[in-house]
């Protein structure tokens, strides 16, 4: 007999076999390029999360990233870190699915041990220059035909250059442009700019569209929401989830037709529909999907939002009661 639950016990002899996945690049590419449908977002997004995540380890958050963006002379994406940087033997992290260092870190962005593969989703091959303990190496990971993703350390070299990792993608001349607009918007969520002296980006909490005003109906440290009804022209048209360094988009017409959400007024619910702005969550409170292009509402991730959107709606009954 086996009992469903969240464990399966079973009675009495019968053949058990368990379940397995075959190394080859068909299953490669379909958990690494397939869960992306914002492919360039992906690797910018995965590559300066895993470069900030380092410099958290190391102690360095407040220094900023190297960004350097594709142009006609150098046509590749370069992020440089300079924290704890990688040995030899962590190094196969870049072609093994789910391997990560950070399932039990709740500073770090990273969980799934997929973001290093990410530039697999835009290109057959990239490469990674490490430096630690006074040597570079340099690898190349790629996908050598229908097979599983390779890695080659390509040389060795002595230095004395700060130690970190740079990650270097290949980009096609045509998408140079999409590669600095993706970079400019996943760059402003980062509390830590990154350095690029291509391309300007500001914090965009600081933008002026998150100041405080009239239509503000909540205003505290970890969150700031605006009632869309009452909007001029300079608000935010959107509701973001703020975790990391990364803004998911909340949909709340998914989390108003959950079970909670249909239990709430109608008049509530038109109100929070119409609820703007940000919620800056800790790392794991929400749950994400794989791909991190978006929040996944799940009951945990409901009962966390819809109690801060409960309490900015209490704001506008009683302001309308005042």
């Amino acid at each position: 007999m086996i009992d469903y639950g969240n464990s399966a016990t079973i009675h009495g002899e019968m053949e058990v076999q368990s379940f397995d996945m075959m190394n080859c690049a068909k299953g490669f590419h379909i958990l690494i390029s397939r869960i992306y449908t914002r492919k360039i977002e992906a690797v910018i997004r995965e590559v300066m999360c895993n470069a900030y995540d380092s410099h958290i380890s190391a102690g360095c958050e407040n220094t900023p990233v190297r960004v350097t963006l594709p142009t006609m002379d150098d046509p590749h994406l370069r992020i440089q870190d300079f924290g704890v940087s990688l040995r030899e033997d962590q190094m196969k992290m870049y072609i093994t699915l789910f391997n990560s260092s950070k399932e039990n870190s709740e500073a770090e962005t990273g969980y799934y041990g997929l973001g290093c593969k990410s530039p697999f989703a835009y290109t057959n091959a990239f490469n990674i220059e490490v430096v630690k303990d006074g040597k570079r190496r340099m690898y190349s990971a790629f996908m050598d035909g229908n097979s599983a993703p390779k890695l080659a350390k390509l040389f060795e070299a002595e230095t004395t250059d700060p130690q970190g990792v740079t990650v270097i993608v290949p980009v096609m001349a045509n998408d140079f442009t999409r590669f600095h607009n993706t970079y400019k918007e996943v760059a402003r969520w980062f509390p830590v700019t990154p350095e690029c002296h291509q391309v300007a980006v500001d914090y965009a909490l600081n933008d002026s569209v998150y100041s405080v005003n009239e239509c503000t109906i909540l205003d505290r440290d970890n969150a700031r929401l605006f009632w869309r009804r009452n909007y001029d022209h300079n608000a935010p048209q959107r509701l973001r989830i703020l975790m990391g360094n990364v803004a998911y988009d909340v949909d709340m017409n998914e989390m108003l037709q959950s079970d909670e959400g249909r239990t709430l007024p109608i008049q509530q619910r038109r109100i929070m529909n119409e609820m703007t702005g940000f919620i800056r969550v800790p790392n794991g409170a929400v749950d994400i999907p794989p791909s991190r292009e978006s929040v996944e509402m799940t009951p945990r991730t409901i009962k966390y939002l819809m109690k801060i959107m409960l309490e900015a709606y209490e704001t506008i009954v009683a302001d309308v009661r005042a």
